[in-house]
């Protein structure tokens, strides 16, 4: 299952930045470089797909 399946799905994101690793919950909006998520408190989140750790469908109902 590529990126793709889970645009404007409810996601769990890890990735590195240089401030060190970051997680969020909140929506795939984008899936092209860099991919945008909308996070749960509503900020539009730019994240290279070479930074991400861990990414998978997030539990429960994401509203943002």
């Amino acid at each position: 299952m590529g990126y793709k399946d889970y645009l404007n799905q409810g996601v769990y994101i890890r990735f590195t930045t240089d401030k060190g690793v970051r997680e969020i919950i909140g929506k795939l909006v984008e899936y092209d470089s860099p991919m945008l998520f909308v996070s749960s408190k509503g900020r539009l989140i730019p994240v290279n797909k070479n930074d991400i750790l861990k990414f998978r469908e997030a539990y429960g109902e994401v509203k943002s």
